[in-house]
């Protein structure tokens, strides 16, 4: 590598980077009042692994080998995306400002957020995938 090569990569390194520190996001659909948002952030490595697991179904396959021996193969038969979004949003989201008929903040439970209008759902979700997008290569196609 040239001086010139090693000058060029070293300037287009950020000038501080920790991976540790996971961006946010406080978002706002056009359809919400002024004081509903809801902020997000990046899921980390371990997160997006238990969404993988989460995500997927498998099913087991105990095929014999030449001697006789049972060994076993797993073999992804679908994707269960249902389970996957709720999970994404129970992840990504950190906070919101949705309010219940008493005028207090909800929380954030899986029970909340499958209350959620498929609309907003979406819309935060597609922010999440933003924030995420290595997670979207970890899935296969639901084809």
């Amino acid at each position: 590598m040239s001086a010139k090569d090693e000058q060029a990569t070293e300037s287009s390194r950020p000038a501080e980077y920790n991976p540790f520190d996971l961006d946010t996001e406080t978002i706002q659909a056009d359809w919400w009042p002024e004081w509903m948002t809801v902020t997000v952030r990046e899921i980390t490595f371990n997160e997006a692994q238990e969404l993988v697991k989460l995500g997927l179904r498998q099913e087991a396959e105990l095929p014999s080998n030449r001697r006789g021996k049972r060994r076993q193969n797993f073999k992804v038969r679908d994707t269960n995306f249902s389970l996957l979004r709720v999970s994404t949003l129970a992840m990504g989201i950190v906070s919101w400002t949705f309010r219940g008929k008493n005028g207090k903040t909800l929380p954030i439970t899986n029970d909340n957020l499958g209350k959620l209008r498929v609309k907003d759902a979406d819309f935060i979700l597609e922010v999440l995938d933003r924030l995420n997008p290595e997670t979207d290569e970890e899935f296969p196609d639901a084809d």
